[in-house]
């Protein structure tokens, strides 16, 4: 659970980009998106999770450790 604290931002700011691909990928290649919340939670889940732990590790943990070195 500590590190979906650690992810929590990432995974706010990353979220809703693999809902649009989802669901654009859904819509381009089948006929219609799936109308389960359950599918499409289980469908965007792990690509949010790899995305976010990407993005912080990138970005949001380089830039906190400039601002340790920098305020101490």
């Amino acid at each position: 659970m500590r590190r979906v604290g650690l992810l929590s931002y990432s995974l706010y700011l990353m979220h809703m980009i693999i809902i649009a691909l989802v669901l654009e990928h859904w819509l381009i290649g089948m006929s219609a998106p799936p109308t389960v919340p359950v599918v499409v939670f289980a469908m965007v889940l792990p690509g949010a999770l790899l995305l976010a732990t990407v993005t912080y590790f990138a970005v949001e943990k380089p830039f906190l450790e400039l601002r340790r070195r920098y305020l101490t």
